[in-house]
């Protein structure tokens, strides 16, 4: 009688690869494990990077017949990326087969902000645009506000290494406000992350002035400050030679709306002489812009009896006039004189002496100019 020995064949599988082209992020993959020759397998087994699949996201296998088994990622991701084992055993033992499978990953941005708080106008803005995942290379562009950072001189960006790029503004100012978006972009797909930029931007006064002319005793005069730029609200704010104004200049000021503001006088005097402030502020700063009102001071000296020829002169404490004071005289008719000062200043205080001589004797009368904050004249 002659016994047999029972001849097991080990199963040989049929080789497998997945696509040359590596799949981007979301599509869908499938391979299959086929054990064409040998003895039925008893178990077929999926392997990623030495690791059972079973507990893979994402990824599932199936058995067709008992010489197949496919495996199927619905939506590959970059954790799919790997070496794939496919593992058939039978009674003859075990062979296996592997495939590596690439996966082309689009950019990821780690967050970023410029922080809770508004920025001041003036003060430096930084901000980091790191890419933490994707494929290399990775091109990076900055938008502001849908337009590129290129266009705007005073803000740069800078490269450090292969995944950071980092945008500077040395001094932030109004323009700069905004949503600045990092644009990541390479082979598998494009991401973008942004932010925005809050700047406190200071008033901005657009500028006024009461004329080049010297303004005459008694006439009208006024003038706007406008607050052409500038966060809201504004608190605005009229001084007089750095003080704020006083009642007894009788200086009107009003408001149209948070950026219009009037400065009146109704009547201007020596004491309305000098120079005026418009101050804006708000949370971001203030700023100021002064105009200068000029006025005439006259005075006139008369003589109302005695006989001809009569002289009529001026002193100023005591002294006569003297050509770059900036006061003037002249003679109006026989018997009077007119003292006049085109710009009153803190160098014309004093006392004015008016001195009348004839043949018979010489008088004279005296008055003083006070500047001292405000102007007054003390008239004949």
């Amino acid at each position: 009688m002659l016994c047999r020995d029972t001849i097991y064949l080990l199963p040989k599988i049929a080789p497998f690869s997945f696509p040359e082209e590596p799949p981007f992020v979301g599509d869908l993959v499938t391979v299959q494990c086929a054990a064409g020759s040998g003895d039925v397998p008893d178990k077929m087994t999926w392997l990623l990077n030495g690791r059972p699949v079973d507990n893979v996201m994402g990824l599932s296998t199936q058995r067709q017949g008992r010489r197949v088994s496919v495996l199927t990622i619905e939506s590959v991701s970059a954790e799919h990326a790997g070496n794939y084992t496919c593992l058939v055993k039978n009674h003859a033992g075990i062979v296996n087969h592997t495939a590596n499978l690439s996966v082309n990953v689009p950019p990821k941005i780690a967050p970023f902000d410029f922080g809770d708080e508004p920025l001041n106008y003036g003060e430096p803005a930084s901000v980091q645009c790191t890419i933490l995942g994707g494929d290399l290379p990775i091109n990076v562009t900055w938008l502001l506000n849908n337009k590129t950072v290129e266009v705007f001189a005073d803000i740069s960006v800078a490269k450090i290494g292969k995944r950071v790029n980092v945008l500077t503004i040395e001094a932030v100012s109004g323009h700069h406000a905004g949503h600045y978006s990092c644009f990541a972009e390479n082979r598998a797909g494009a991401t973008s992350f942004s932010a925005h930029l809050t700047v406190n931007v200071p008033p901005k006064i657009t500028p006024f002035s009461f004329g080049d002319e010297t303004m005459n005793f008694g006439e009208p005069v006024s003038v706007q400050c406008t607050i052409s730029g500038g966060d809201l609200p504004v608190n605005v704010t009229w001084m007089f030679n750095g003080e704020p104004l006083q009642s007894y200049l009788e200086v009107l000021t009003e408001s149209r709306g948070q950026r219009m503001h009037n400065l009146m006088i109704d009547s201007v005097s020596a004491k309305h002489s000098g120079n005026y402030t418009c101050e804006a502020a708000n949370i971001a700063g203030r700023i100021r812009h002064t105009s200068v009102l000029r006025v005439n001071a006259s005075v006139q000296c008369s003589v109302t009896s005695g006989d001809f020829p009569i002289h009529i002169r001026w002193l100023f404490n005591g002294l006569a006039l003297t050509g770059d004071s900036g006061v003037s005289t002249s003679q109006v008719g026989k018997r009077s004189n007119a003292l006049n000062i085109d710009f009153v200043e803190a160098s014309h205080a004093g006392n004015y002496t008016c001195e009348a001589a004839n043949d018979a004797a010489i008088v004279n009368f005296t008055v003083q100019l006070v500047v001292n904050g405000y102007l007054t004249m003390i008239f004949f």
